[in-house]
């Protein structure tokens, strides 16, 4: 090999370690010692309770400016430096620790499949201070380039405590990325700025604001706020009447459902930080459960944040679909579709995408297999009896005819969650074909389920 080979090779290699994964070392090792015997922090957190302060020490990794920053602070053992403006030496599950000694209550993290798309839990201030410097404020360090005039990282973080494995122990503790305060809604971060930041759409948003250099070592520091600021709610919605539940499950308003609404508002008008759930009664009729899930989505993110569902219940957006997906050919993918018929009887559709490989068309030919149900166990066979096509897919349209209740819907709810995650729920049955309104599944005549079911 030529030395102008073997030159290009290693920076090749060099490259790869400075835009990929790659082990974090700690670079100066001096002061990260110094700053620990100092404060007699050999975990390099600090907790002051008086002050309502916990500080712990990061290493700048050297990101430039308007570079994309997928984390604020990662812990020591990720290999996300390449993508995160600072490496903590102060392991994740030391630092909660440290924010609960604070009488901080944990939060509660995202998880998409459990519709929990706001990160939920009490304010902290923070702050990045380069030891040695001035105190920077958040918005000095990173900016949002939303371009709509939102900002997010001047409103503070949110304390969800991070993601908990099945033994109790920290996520972020361990596994990759180890994030401690994620720019996207990361379940295992317990720190979170607060917004639904879904991480593919919202990548490129948060960027660098301000350049260190690798090796710069900065105190991070989270304070704590005013408290007792988070609400989770539940409106408990009825044909006769609607109530307000808190999460201790007192009633805290009853009466109409413009009343419940309206005293929603009123709560948040005190600061409070409201999460809201919707659940109906069986005999709710469609139309109705469709406006009033329209009224709280027109609330979300501003009066209140939709954040889960309750035990047998849809989020609430399951009741606005979008009216297109009607017709199977404008969909990207195919979800199964159910039509109940009450007392745990219905059918079911499984939409087989067959792609015929001496075709010139870019699309799958569309084959329908229709089943009858007479359970929810039946109904649960007949998801599981799909195949490989049927596996992947963990949403489904539920259709109800027109002027019905939601009894019937929330039976295939209960049926099928956690199997299914993701619910739609249409009002009437017809089905589109080519953008109008079509014969309906139930004229056509069923099919036989595809070879890989049986």
């Amino acid at each position: 090999m030529s030395a102008a080979v073997a030159a290009v090779a290693l920076f090749s290699v060099a490259a790869v370690a400075e835009t990929g994964p790659t082990d974090w070392s700690p670079v100066s090792t001096n002061g990260i010692a110094a700053w620990s015997k100092e404060r007699s922090a050999p975990g390099y957190v600090v907790t002051d309770k008086s002050a309502g302060t916990v500080v712990f020490l990061a290493e700048a990794t050297g990101l430039n400016l308007g570079d994309t920053a997928e984390f604020l602070v990662c812990g020591p053992l990720s290999d996300r430096a390449y993508e995160s403006m600072f490496m903590s030496l102060a392991k994740p599950e030391d630092i909660v620790a440290a924010v609960v000694s604070l009488d901080v209550p944990r939060g509660v993290p995202t998880n998409n499949d459990l519709a929990r798309f706001w990160p939920e839990g009490e304010h902290l201030g923070i702050s990045v201070r380069p030891v040695g410097g001035e105190e920077l404020e958040l918005g000095a360090v990173i900016k949002d380039e939303a371009g709509n005039g939102e900002n997010v990282v001047g409103q503070g973080i949110v304390f969800t405590g991070g993601e908990l494995a099945a033994d109790g122990s920290l996520v972020a503790a361990t596994n990759i990325p180890c994030a401690i305060l994620a720019m996207y809604s990361h379940s295992p971060s317990p720190l979170q700025l607060p917004a639904a930041l879904e991480q593919s759409s919202t990548y490129g948003r948060i960027q660098v604001g301000r350049k260190f250099k690798r090796g710069d070592l900065v105190e991070i520091s989270l304070k704590r706020k005013e408290t007792d600021r988070v609400r989770e709610f539940v409106c408990s919605v009825s044909p006769a009447t609607s109530k307000i539940v808190d999460g201790k499950g007192a009633v805290l308003c009853s009466g109409t459902f413009t009343e419940a609404a309206e005293y929603v508002r009123a709560e948040s008008k005190k600061g409070l930080d409201i999460f809201l759930r919707l659940a109906f009664s069986p005999d709710t009729p469609i139309a109705f459960a469709k406006a009033c899930a329209g009224l709280f989505v027109g609330f979300d993110g501003t009066v209140a944040k939709l954040n889960g569902f309750e035990k047998g219940q849809f989020f609430a957006k399951a009741f606005l679909p979008d009216d297109s997906w009607r017709n199977r050919k404008q969909r990207i993918a195919q979800p199964f579709e159910i039509y109940p018929a009450g007392n745990g009887a219905g059918k079911f559709v499984f939409v087989e995408e067959h792609w015929d490989k001496d075709s010139d068309s870019i699309d799958p030919e569309l084959r329908p297999h229709e089943h009858e149900y007479k359970s929810k166990a039946e109904l649960l066979r007949l998801v599981a009896e799909t195949g490989k096509q049927g596996d992947k897919m963990f949403t489904a349209f539920v259709f109800l005819p027109t002027g019905s209740t939601i009894g019937p819907a929330l039976e295939v709810v209960n049926a099928l969650r956690p199997r299914i995650t993701c619910f739609y729920v249409f009002e009437g049955i017809e089905r589109q074909t080519d953008g109008k309104s079509g014969e309906t599944d139930a004229q056509k005549p069923a099919s036989p389920a595809p070879a890989e079911a049986k």
